[in-house]
C-alpha cells in the first residue's frame, strides 16, 4: 500500500513502512514471498532463545525489517552493496522506530566483535560477506535478481548447522525451457515441456545438495515452491551426511510421451527405448527425487495461522497434500497428444485412485496431477473416459467416481483463484 507522509511517499506492507524514491525496487508480486518466509522462519525457530538472519540482497530492507518486527527472537543483518540503498535501509530502519541497530559499512571484521544489535546494516557485496562469517548465520535469505547459482556456495560456508537456506530464482524460464542456458546455470539437462514448473524446483534442490556435499553437508527441503515467474526455495542444511547426495539425485529418462524413468545410483544397464511408446528417450538430470517438503512444518504454519491470508493458507494446503513423486503430468497435453477430449480432473482422480495408486494435486499446475502410476496406466483411464466403454471399464477394473481418499481432497477449500497473482516480474530501478 502506498501512500504520502507529508512530502515523503511511504510503501506500506503488513506493519512495516519504507520510503519511495525513484531508485526504490519494491515489487508487490513478491509479498507473498515474503509472507510465507516470514512463516517459515518462525516456526523452525520458534524454541530458539535468538537466531540471526542474514537478508543477503536487503535493497529498501523491506524483507528484513519485516524480520525484525514479526520474528520476536531475530537479530537481522540487512546487506546491501549499493551505498544508496544502504542509506535507504539505515533510514527506513529508523522509520519503523527500530532503535537497537548497529551500521558497519564495510567491516565485515566488526561484525564477529560486535554485541549484536537487533538491526545491523551491512555495505558489501554478498558472497564477500558470507565467505567472511563461516558457520555464523542461522538463516540466509537469497533473493536476487535472476538466478540464485552463483550465491549457493559462499551461502553454505556461512549458515550454521540446522541453519536454513531461502533461495529465490526469478530466471524461472530458463529453468522451464532454456535447454542450453539451465545446463549452464544450473548444471541439470532438462527437457522443454515436462513437468515444467517442478522441474525448476528439483534442478535447484539438486545443485545445493551438490554444492553441500563438498563441503561435508546434506540438504532436507522444508518447503519448495513455483509461484508467478518466481520460485522459493527453503532447504535446511545439515552439516553431516553427505554421502546422501549419491541416494538422493537421479537421472531420468523422459519420452515425448511423457514416459519417465528413473536412473538411480549404481544402476548400470540402461535402456533408453521408451517402454510406452517404443521411441528413444532423452537422458535429463541430475533432479533431486526425494520429498520437495517438509509436512511437519507445513502443518505447524497452518496450526498457527488466523486464515486471513487466503492466498497463503490456500498454497500451504497443496503443498500439505502433495505427494513425493517425481513430476507431475497435465492433463489438456496427455489428452492432446493422445488425439481425445480432456477429461475432468477429478475423474482421472478417481480412476487411478480406485486403481490403488497415489494422486494429489500440484501447486505447479492447476490442471495437472501427481501419481505413482505408470504413463500407461493414465493413458489407459483417459482411453476409456473418452470412448465411454462402460463394460470395458467395469472389465478392467477403472471407475470413475467414489474414491473415499479423493473426496478428501475434493472437500479441502484451496483458494484456487489465487494461487497465481496474476502479477509479472518488474525492471530494476536506475541506479542512484
Amino acid at each position: 500500500m502506498e501512500s504520502k507522509d507529508g512530502a515523503r511517499e511511504t510503501i506500506s506492507e503488513e506493519s512495516t513502512v519504507i520510503t519511495k524514491n525513484e531508485w526504490t525496487f519494491f515489487n508487490p508480486a513478491q509479498k507473498f514471498n515474503r509472507d510465507i518466509s516470514i512463516e517459515v522462519v518462525k516456526e523452525c525457530f520458534k524454541d530458539r532463545a535468538s537466531i540471526r538472519v542474514l537478508d543477503a540482497m536487503s535493497a529498501t530492507g523491506l524483507r528484513g525489517i519485516r524480520y525484525l518486527k514479526e520474528i520476536g527472537n531475530s537479530i537481522v543483518y540487512l546487506n546491501d552493496i549499493s551505498q544508496s540503498s544502504v542509506d535507504t535501509i539505515r533510514s527506513n530502519v529508523l522509520l519503523n522506530g527500530i532503535e537497537d541497530a548497529e551500521y558497519f559499512g564495510s567491516d565485515l571484521q566488526g561484525i564477529k566483535e560486535s554485541g549484536n544489535a537487533r538491526a545491523n546494516v551491512v555495505k558489501s557485496d554478498c558472497n564477500v560477506l558470507m565467505t567472511s562469517l563461516p558457520c555464523f548465520f542461522d538463516v540466509i535469505d537469497i533473493d536476487p535478481f535472476g538466478s540464485c547459482s552463483e550465491y549457493i556456495d559462499s551461502a553454505l560456508r556461512a549458515i550454521r548447522h540446522k541453519g536454513i537456506l531461502c533461495l529465490t530464482a526469478t530466471d524461472k524460464g530458463v529453468l522451464c525451457s532454456n535447454e542450453r542456458k539451465c545446463l549452464i546455470k544450473y548444471s541439470t539437462s532438462i527437457m522443454k515441456g515436462m513437468g515444467m514448473n517442478e522441474v525448476p524446483l528439483r534442478t535447484i534442490v539438486s545443485l545445493v545438495s551438490r554444492q553441500a556435499s563438498k563441503f561435508d553437508c546434506s540438504v532436507e527441503p522444508v518447503m519448495s515452491l513455483s509461484i508467478d515467474f518466481y520460485v522459493r526455495i527453503f532447504l535446511r542444511i545439515v552439516r553431516r551426511n553427505p554421502r546422501s547426495v549419491v541416494e538422493r539425485n537421479s537421472h531420468v529418462l523422459m519420452c515425448v510421451c511423457h514416459n519417465l524413468a528413473e536412473i538411480r545410483s549404481g544402476q548400470r544397464e540402461i535402456d533408453s527405448r521408451c517402454s510406452n511408446c517404443s521411441r528413444r528417450m532423452r537422458l535429463c538430470g541430475p533432479f533431486w527425487n526425494g520429498p520437495l517438503h517438509d509436512v511437519k512444518v507445513i502443518q505447524g504454519v497452518l496450526g498457527g495461522m488466523n486464515g486471513g491470508n487466503k492466498r497463503l493458507l490456500g498454497i500451504l494446503r497443496y503443498l500439505e497434500q502433495e505427494i513425493p513423486t517425481m513430476f507431475y503430468y497435465e492433463i489438456p497435453r496427455l489428452c492432446s497428444l493422445l488425439g481425445i477430449s480432456t477429461i475432468k480432473q477429478s475423474r482421472l482422480m478417481h480412476a487411478l485412485a480406485n486403481m490403488g495408486y497415489q494422486v494429489s494435486y500440484t501447486h505447479s499446475e492447476l490442471n495437472a496431477i501427481k501419481t505413482n502410476a505408470p504413463i500407461a496406466s493414465i493413458n489407459k483411464v483417459l482411453i476409456l473416459s473418452g470412448a465411454g466403454d462402460q463394460e470395458r471399464m467395469e472389465e478392467l477394473g477403472v471407475e470413475f467416481n467414489g474414491n473415499e481418499g479423493v473426496k478428501a481432497l475434493e472437500s479441502i477449500e484451496f483458494f484456487k483463484g489465487l494461487l497465481k497473482s496474476g502479477m509479472g516480474p518488474l525492471p530494476l530501478p536506475r541506479k542512484h
